[in-house]
């Protein structure tokens, strides 16, 4: 006959095997147990949703081709093909898809402000501004579809006010104080293929940059227009200085620090039909990405500190960037919207040599 003490000690042995073995397994959603964690250890930084929990389970659902970004509070919203796809970006080395929200047409544009994500589209049939509620990431929620002719193309939100470039319907004037209502406040005629507002000045790029006082949106008045040597297709304000760029290859570098008297300071050669553009002040990101003339001439880099002598610092291509069509920068890392790899992450750390950190390889 055995021992006690021997049987006792078999015994306690069997059991710590399978505890810890049955604890290993995966639960009936397919997922690993995570250790126990003290309140003091608990990882906050994805509330209201915690992150430490099975989260790489997900990593196998693709980020869809993509048109337009908007980054807010830890979260990548995307323009794709079929509506607005949500990414977790809380690690910036693994983005992962969430969810999305099915809309009419292709997202040519998102701009997120507070809460609230506005997003143009655009088909041959149809084109519309919709607000999306994002107060939960993880479960959003449509508020209202307001429908614009077939190409609105950009938009920018300023005091409750949509501005949408509707191309050759002209700048829609949008009143968004009641998310679920959206009103026509006022337009302005003409081919406007980019809007943004500083303060209550709208910046246009409408063949030339034409410039608004917006003071009073139902009643829009004109500052100035500077006739640039191209067709002005995006622009952007840093600093009291307009970055306008142009099809056909030039870009213009406007001081706007007088609205009323914009005056040139340099231009510099670019991309053909540039497709995005996105300035700190000191660098100048710019890619040809305008699927109608399949351009994808990948992303130019410029240094922009001397402004009177902008010059080239580097291009980055396929098979790094594939086809860009919008980017937003966030401290030294660049998000990329991309029409084929849908998005693309790189440390602009040094911005002559970007370092690609998402997807790790294509």
């Amino acid at each position: 006959m055995l021992p006690r003490a021997y049987i006792l000690r078999v015994f306690i042995l069997l059991y710590v095997f399978l505890t810890t073995f049955v604890s290993g397994l995966p639960d009936r959603a397919g997922r690993i147990p995570q250790p126990a964690m003290s309140s003091s250890a608990v990882d906050t930084s994805c509330q209201p949703t915690p992150c430490t929990a099975y989260l790489p389970l997900i990593t196998h659902v693709v980020i869809p081709p993509s048109h337009a970004i908007a980054i807010n509070d830890s979260f990548a919203y995307l323009g794709t093909d079929t509506g607005l796809a949500i990414v977790d970006n809380h690690n910036p080395l693994l983005p992962l898809y969430r969810t999305s929200v099915e809309l009419p047409a292709p997202v040519t544009d998102i701009q997120v402000v507070g809460h609230l994500a506005y997003l143009t589209t655009s088909s041959t049939t149809v084109g519309t501004l919709e607000i999306i509620a994002i107060d939960d990431p993880l479960h959003p929620l449509r508020r209202s579809s307001y429908t614009l002719l077939l190409e609105p193309l950009h938009v920018a939100v300023a005091n409750e006010i949509a501005y949408i470039a509707d191309w050759t319907n002209g700048l829609q004037i949008i009143d968004v104080h009641n998310p679920s209502q959206p009103r026509l406040r006022g337009k302005v005629p003409g081919e406007v293929r980019d809007v943004q507002v500083i303060d209550q000045v709208a910046y246009l790029a409408a063949g030339d940059l034409i410039i608004l006082d917006i003071s009073q949106p139902d009643l829009p008045m004109q500052l100035a227009i500077y006739d640039t040597p191209g067709i002005a297709h995006r622009v952007q304000v840093i600093n009291n200085v307009a970055y306008v760029a142009e099809y056909f290859g030039v870009s213009q570098i406007i001081d706007v620090q007088n609205p009323a008297q914009p005056t040139l300071l340099s231009n510099y050669s670019s991309v053909a039909y540039p497709g995005m553009q996105e300035s700190t002040g000191t660098e100048i990101y710019i890619a040809g990405a305008w699927s109608r003339y399949g351009d994808c001439s990948g992303l130019l880099i410029f240094d922009a500190h001397n402004l009177a002598n902008v010059t080239q610092l580097t291009t980055v291509q396929d098979p790094e960037v594939r086809c860009p069509s919008d980017m937003q920068l966030i401290g030294n890392l660049a998000y990329i919207a991309d029409r084929v790899s849908g998005l693309e992450i790189f440390d602009v750390s040094n911005p002559a040599a970007p370092i690609l950190r998402y997807p790790v390889s294509k």
